[in-house]
């Protein structure tokens, strides 16, 4: 079993530190000006918490390893390192959920945009620079490659037409 949350540190590890008079271990956030910091009280109060990493990070890497191992009998991170000297035979799982018969077409949508909203009109550490989403830009480059074709590298094509 896995329970974890989506930020460095949950509220309540926040709150604990924060009780406790002690700095993160690790820099879990921004303070007000933008900057990296460890005060959980400053992130508990403006919300500019880190997304996952770290450990965390690894640990949900690690259990997607393992569901992608035995859903597919493949073969894991673990096999693929210590038995093979390049990637391949590796395991890979694809899901397809059909959403709409979970939630109704018009309901959908009004949460994915709330999500898409509240991403893109976050507080940005430059304005200059555009939040995106996960995605923005496959339509367009699914266009382009319709349109063009497949970029592919030179030396990549070279090893691919030696094969």
């Amino acid at each position: 079993m896995v329970d974890m949350s989506m930020s460095m540190f949950s509220y309540g590890m926040l709150e604990v530190n924060r009780l406790a008079g002690r700095q993160l271990p690790v820099d879990g956030g921004f303070d007000d000006e933008g900057n990296l910091t460890k005060e959980p009280g400053v992130i508990e109060k403006n919300r500019r918490i880190l997304p996952m990493g770290y450990w965390k990070g690894s640990g949900m890497s690690i259990v997607l390893d393992m569901i992608a191992t035995l859903l597919s009998d493949g073969a894991s991170v673990a096999e693929v390192t210590q038995d093979n000297s390049d990637e391949y035979g590796i395991s890979q799982i694809f899901i397809a959920i059909e959403v709409d018969k979970l939630i109704d077409g018009p309901t959908r949508d009004a949460k994915l945009q709330r999500i898409m909203d509240y991403v893109t009109t976050a507080e940005r550490a430059d304005e200059n620079q555009a939040i995106r989403l996960p995605g923005h830009e496959f339509t367009t480059l699914l266009a382009e490659n319709r349109r063009n074709g497949i970029t592919v590298d030179d030396s990549v094509w070279a090893k691919i037409q030696a094969l």
